[in-house]
């Protein structure tokens, strides 16, 4: 089921190329792939589902723990994309400085490209909508959960993730 889920996530890699090969503006709405990450567990317990043939309680727990390791999963995806955004940009800094002091310009400040700013706006904005598609599809509230809280401090630039694994 988790594997199911998690498939989704693929596509967030997507979220650098787009912003990165386009001028876009500063993200406003979730990704689409985020409908997509709770779509095979919700279909699951449903009428209808594999899952729903389960006792309340298990199911209950099924859900849960699905959602546990989806967000431990989501975790590792965003940190290690938002960890090669920030080396690239940091790789582009030291190029272009050096390339301006080989040109014998006066080394002034770069201006940092806002990609990385851009793919964090996105992903917040895609764990919020992760956490509102658990509570409205699933009736669990992903803002108790422990990965749930390592995701939205690692989005906002609370911890480095170096080797993220799932």
């Amino acid at each position: 089921m988790e594997a199911r889920c998690a498939g989704a996530l693929k596509q967030l890699r997507g979220i650098v190329a787009t912003f990165r090969m386009t001028s876009r503006a500063a993200p406003l709405r979730p990704s689409q792939y985020v409908a997509q990450l709770l779509q095979p567990l919700a279909q699951s317990v449903s009428e209808g589902g594999v899952a729903a043939r389960l006792e309340n309680d298990m199911r209950q727990e099924l859900v849960q723990l699905t959602l546990e390791r989806l967000a431990r999963h989501f975790l590792g995806v965003a940190g290690e994309t938002l960890s090669v955004v920030r080396k690239t940009e940091s790789s582009l800094r030291r190029f272009k400085s050096r390339q301006r002091l080989a040109e014998g310009q006066a080394q002034a400040a770069a201006a940092p490209s806002d990609t990385g700013s851009l793919v964090a706006q996105q992903l917040a904005l895609d764990v919020e909508e992760f956490a509102r598609l658990a509570k409205t599809e699933l009736g669990v509230d992903a803002t108790q959960m422990e990965a749930y809280a390592e995701l939205v401090a690692v989005i906002a630039g609370g911890d480095e993730l170096e080797g993220a694994a799932a």
